[in-house]
This record gives C-alpha cells, sequence and structure tokens, in this order.
C-alpha cells in the first residue's frame, strides 16, 4: 500500500491544485498582452495610451487572478489538509519590525515607479 493513497481526497486534490502550472498560464497571458500592446502601436502610433492601459489591464488583472487562486488553493488546503496549507518554514530571514511595513513601502514605490514611468 503506498503513502499517497492514505490520504483523503481533500488532500490529495490540495496537492493537485498546488502542482497546478498556474505561473506559466500567467505568463503567457502577460506575454500576450505585450504583444497586443505591441500590434496596437504599430496599427495606431498615435494612441500609446490605449495600448499602455490595456497592458496595464492585462497586468493588474494577471495578478489578481493569481492572487485569487493562491487564496483559493490556501483556504483549500486549510480546510481539506492543514499541513499542505502554510509552507513549514520562511525561508527569508526579516527583523520583525521591518514585516509589517514592507507591504505599504511596495505599494508606495510602485505607484511612485508607475507615475515617473506614465509621466
Amino acid at each position: 500500500m503506498e503513502a499517497g493513497s492514505l490520504q483523503s481526497p481533500g488532500a490529495r486534490r490540495a496537492q493537485f491544485l498546488r502542482s497546478l502550472p498556474v505561473g506559466w498560464a500567467a505568463l503567457i497571458l502577460i506575454g500576450l498582452g505585450i504583444v497586443g500592446a505591441g500590434i496596437a502601436i504599430v496599427v495606431d502610433p498615435k494612441d500609446y495610451a490605449a495600448s499602455g492601459f490595456a497592458i496595464a489591464v492585462v497586468l493588474a488583472g494577471t495578478i489578481l487572478g493569481l492572487a485569487g487562486w493562491d487564496l483559493f488553493v490556501q483556504a483549500h488546503a486549510l480546510r481539506h489538509a492543514p499541513y499542505l496549507a502554510l509552507p513549514e518554514r520562511i525561508s527569508v530571514h526579516l527583523p520583525r519590525r521591518l514585516i509589517p511595513i514592507l507591504s505599504p513601502v511596495a505599494f508606495v514605490g510602485g505607484i511612485l515607479f508607475g507615475h515617473q514611468f506614465w509621466h
């Protein structure tokens, strides 16, 4: 009897969901968006704003889709196989005081970078 047969169907489903190559699908979607924006620029070179907006929408939608997928898989794993829900250890060692400010700093940095790039 193999070890995988002792797992519940929910645990096997959680392992399957985690093993799907969702990142590759996201990269393909982003690549298609970039190619589409390039084609739009070639077709109408006077309208950079529309193609820039379109690629921003593709990027934001892809990131939102990846976050939603990850949330779904983590919630499913937490319910059916708690040992699959979170990594056993976090390999990045950061000072505890730094962790709460990383997300806001990255957000503000992204906004500043985006505005600099846009203008």
